[in-house]
């Protein structure tokens, strides 16, 4: 094609067949009088062409199919049978240089998602490229729209029917900046979420949070020299339930982490900090609302790259035996060492 019209063009398609059987059995019930049986088929399939011209025109377009099955059954009886969801999609997006040295880019999408439980929605994104003299400014506004799974909607105890589907709104706003081997960028954005779908523990089942907002800043300063490489990101956040005003749970307003990797090139070792800052989150007694203190954890891996198909590896996590937990009532490992051999062929 390029040969002929001074364009290429390529297809992708993805096929894909998940299916997970689970068996619960209790040791101390001999009888079976305690059990659960739970199967589940998931079946996607995705293709997309992309049209490139000459002049760096880029037009893509596609869809998205998605079916989902789950049966259980348990000591109390039959919960599901056979239930299923199916989604379609069709999207497209279109990329091309603009301005008078067609040295910016803009980008425009559409999506079109049509689920036979909750009907239909279209999605609008958009998103442009402008360089400013050395720097990069990043600004895009996307919609989303996302059906709730079949486990939020029946999974037995936490399942619920009347969930409505996710919708959202995002913006994003960017600047970043190359300078040789490093480099930094700064990122503000705002996301606006309508029947945001969590799990309240008080009524132990799935319900939608009819508002929700979250904003913040992300900045990111990276570098390289030699052998050895840096990055360090960090993130502000503020987040709200529109409908009660309180922070929404378990999303730290400070978080930040550190990537340090030394790389010969027959060998690797990387070092992982990662912090989290407190957070809002919910008594695992009272159900109360409660602060989860931040913590700071640390990992460290290495893997060897000089023996061929071979290539040993081990990390330690949780370098430094912290306690702490992601969510209150359920303690993280403590330091806990891996070792492996992956094989290539």
């Amino acid at each position: 094609l390029h040969a002929l019209f001074g364009s290429t063009f390529e297809l992708e398609g993805q096929l894909s067949r998940t299916r997970f059987d689970a068996a619960f059995r209790a040791p101390s019930d001999p009888f079976g009088f305690t059990r659960s049986d739970t199967a589940s088929e998931g079946r996607r399939a995705r293709a997309v062409a992309s049209w490139q011209s000459a002049r760096d025109l880029k037009i893509s377009w596609g869809g998205d199919f998605e079916r989902l099955e789950v049966s259980n059954s348990s000591s109390f009886g039959s919960n599901l049978r056979g239930d299923h969801q199916r989604t379609w999609a069709a999207f497209a997006q279109a990329s091309a240089p603009v301005g008078p040295l067609k040295k910016a880019r803009l980008e425009a999408g559409l999506r079109r998602d049509d689920n036979d439980v909750y009907g239909q929605k279209t999605s609008l994104r958009a998103g442009t490229v402008v360089p400013l003299g050395g720097f990069v400014l990043r600004a895009s506004y996307g919609e989303s729209f996302r059906a709730p799974s079949l486990g939020e909607l029946f999974f037995p105890g936490s399942g619920n029917s009347a969930l409505e589907p996710e919708e959202g709104q995002s913006v994003e706003v960017g600047l970043e900046r190359r300078l040789g081997s490093a480099g930094f960028s700064i990122v503000g954005f705002s996301n606006r979420q309508k029947n945001l779908i969590d799990f309240d523990p008080v009524t132990f089942r799935n319900v939608n949070v009819l508002r929700a907002k979250s904003q913040g800043l992300e900045g990111e300063v990276d570098a390289r020299r030699g052998i050895a490489s840096a990055r360090l990101t960090a993130t502000y956040l503020e987040t709200e339930d529109r409908t009660t005003g309180l922070p929404l749970l378990r999303r730290p307003r400070r978080s930040a982490s550190l990537l340090l990797t030394l790389a010969p090139k027959s060998w690797s070792t990387t070092l992982t900090g990662r912090y989290v800052g407190e957070r809002a989150d919910l008594d695992p007694v009272s159900f109360g609302r409660a602060i989860n203190p931040s913590y700071l954890r640390f990992d460290l891996a290495a893997r060897s790259q000089g023996f061929g198909r071979f290539e040993p590896y081990a990390r330690v996590e949780n370098l430094a035996d912290r306690e702490y937990e992601e969510a209150l009532g359920f303690p993280a490992p403590g330091r806990t060492w891996i070792a492996g051999l992956a094989v290539s062929f």
